[in-house]
């Protein structure tokens, strides 16, 4: 590699580093737009956040019923396997779509004052985070009637919401930009992330699968990190070190690719708002 190229290189990751930089010197600024868009989310709510708990049990109660009739499981182990599936596709669909409109919906702050335009789509992936975290809660209250172990292995989780939170953010910073370009891709993204909730195995055990197409789901990159959430939470293992780094890479390749497209269109966002 020439010297001028390491140079550029060396001034692109410098300036990508100032740019997360710049956010987390906006951090309270962060923090107070999800206090807002949490209290508003749950405005002239009579039970308020307990509906963060109740949206995720009520689909896990449902669909238990129905697939363990289907794949006759055990009705309190299936409905474990599905609810730790839910979990963070939850948080993966509505950090999706809702970053996905992250700069679109935030075009009177764009307009008006200078606040980082990253800002954006980390305040909605944190908002959705939190709302994750507490579903994550119901899990362990109803824990003694689902027969939830608490093992060593939930250590897991924090890495995997880690890498969760990454992969979904650099989707974000391109999905974002793309939005205010063609405002229809928002009914695009909806209907997306409805199909690959049928390509996951959320509802579904991977071994009811042929085993000839079962390779399938390793070029789906949402599988790797429903795994780690079921492996912590109801398989009590640690994930495979191929999940576990694949996760990481694929986390790190979308942040990337994230950033470099959202700086790419950042300038000519407000024109086009």
């Amino acid at each position: 590699m020439s010297k001028k190229n390491k140079f550029l290189l060396m001034k692109w990751f410098t300036n990508f580093f100032k740019s997360w930089q710049e956010v987390f010197t906006y951090r309270e600024v962060v923090r107070n737009f999800v206090i807002t868009n949490l209290k508003m989310r749950y405005k002239r709510s009579f039970l308020g956040f307990i509906w963060t708990l109740l949206n995720p049990l009520m689909m896990m109660a449902v669909t238990s019923v129905v697939f363990s009739m289907l794949f006759r499981h055990n009705l309190k182990n299936f409905a474990l396997y599905i609810f730790s599936g839910l979990v963070p596709w939850g948080f993966i669909s509505a950090a999706a779509i809702n970053g996905s409109l992250a700069i679109v919906h935030n075009e009177g702050y764009i307009k008006k004052i200078y606040i980082p335009k990253l800002v954006f789509p980390v305040n909605v992936l944190t908002t959705e985070m939190v709302n994750t975290l507490l579903a994550l809660m119901s899990l362990f209250l109803l824990g003694f009637f689902l027969h939830l172990k608490i093992s060593i292995e939930i250590l897991l989780l924090p890495y995997a919401f880690l890498t969760l939170f990454i992969f979904i953010l650099g989707l974000s910073l391109v999905l974002s930009v793309m939005m205010v370009y063609f405002r229809d891709l928002n009914h695009i993204v909806q209907i997306s992330f409805n199909a690959f909730f049928y390509l996951c195995p959320i509802i579904y055990p991977i071994n009811f699968i042929p085993p000839k197409y079962q390779h399938f789901f390793d070029y789906n990159p949402f599988n790797y990190y429903i795994t780690m959430f079921r492996d912590a939470i109801y398989y009590n293992r640690w994930s495979e070190p191929r999940i576990l780094y694949t996760s990481a890479i694929i986390a790190l390749v979308s942040l990337l690719i994230g950033y470099i497209v959202f700086k790419r269109g950042e300038k000519h966002l407000v024109y086009r708002l």
